[in-house]
């Protein structure tokens, strides 16, 4: 139970990371990204891994170059759908867009690591347990999904106002590539472990080692998102936006950003490893259910929903009570 009570507090700070984005609003995106970026995937990163996992430099230098390519590189494929993700939701809107990609993240995310690492473990009640589960939330995220659809279409009276079929189409694909790959983050993770046993060896406290693999997967995914935000300043000729007059508050909300982020990584890290050997199936469920509920109710008390009609927001509580069933389900599948 520890492990699922430390994953749940992991989806706090994952769901409300991009909130203080709403706040900056004399920077576009590129500058808040990048922001974010900076901190969540380079500086804290770093600092955390540096003062709990000793003689870091070592703990790498014993890892096998290929190992560490891999953790790498699926980290930088992880960074590059998070960009996907920005742009399928631009292009499809939220509704639709984040129904889609967290679908598939969910999903991908938990049936792959169960299949490849652990498929003796999927007839037993555990294993079913946490297929029920995923079931029960995938109809919460169209439920979701479906709420949101209908906000959109109460607030601007035309079901196709925001996009034209070419510029939807392409933003489906983004999703899609978003939602299949946005679980690299957590393949990183599982690829990592040779990392984390080293850091053992070396003297880390197993609870903290796990911030050895953080660090160099988290560098991959700023190399991604850093070169595509400063990409875009630059071809927006924007970089004096960043030091625009009252916009120092808006850099200690980009610092904020990766506080809560960096937060819910360590977290879940170290609720899965107490979880055990299905650690990265059950918890990647229960890390990303928990957040997409946490995300909804931040949006109820920031005011995104405050014009929406009755039928959205009815529509919304039936997908969090399906997301919540099968986060419960998943649970029990760990206990029993």
């Amino acid at each position: 139970m520890e492990g699922i009570f430390i994953i749940l507090v992991a989806s706090l700070f994952n769901a409300n990371f991009t909130l203080p984005m709403k706040y900056t609003k004399k920077w576009d995106w590129e500058h808040s990204w990048g922001m974010w970026a900076l901190w969540a995937c380079l500086i804290l990163p770093v600092i955390v891994a540096y003062f709990s996992v000793p003689d870091l430099l070592n703990v790498y230098k014993s890892v096998p170059i290929g190992r560490l390519m891999l953790v790498f590189g699926a980290s930088f494929i992880w960074g590059l759908s998070a960009i996907a993700f920005g742009i399928g939701v631009a292009l499809t809107g939220i509704a639709i867009g984040f129904s889609v990609i967290m679908g598939l993240v969910i999903t991908t995310g938990t049936l792959i690591p169960l299949v490849a690492m652990h498929p003796q473990a999927i007839l037993t009640p555990t294993g079913l347990c946490v297929i029920v589960g995923l079931i029960a939330m995938m109809i919460g995220i169209f439920f979701c999904g479906k709420a949101g659809r209908e906000k959109e279409k109460h607030l601007t009276g035309n079901a196709d106002a925001s996009v034209d079929s070419k510029s939807f189409k392409k933003g489906i694909i983004m999703c899609i590539l978003a939602g299949v790959f946005g679980p690299m983050i957590n393949f990183s993770f599982i690829f990592g472990e040779p990392i984390r046993a080293n850091a053992i060896d070396f003297g880390a406290d197993p609870l903290w080692a796990t911030n050895a693999i953080w660090c160099l997967t988290l560098f991959g995914g700023f190399v991604a998102n850093s070169g595509y935000c400063a990409y875009l300043i630059t071809k927006n000729r924007t970089w004096d936006k960043l030091f625009a007059p009252k916009t120092a508050s808006h850099w200690g909300l980009g610092s904020l950003m990766g506080v809560f982020f960096m937060a819910g990584i360590v977290f879940y890290g170290v609720g899965a490893s107490k979880i055990g050997d299905l650690g990265t199936s059950i918890g990647w469920a229960l890390f990303q259910g928990p957040t997409i509920i946490i995300a909804n109710l931040s949006g109820f008390l920031t005011g995104e929903w405050k014009d929406a009609n009755s039928k959205a927001v009815k529509t919304m509580i039936k997908g969090v009570l399906a997301i919540l069933v099968g986060i419960v389900i998943v649970a029990i599948g760990k206990i029993i």
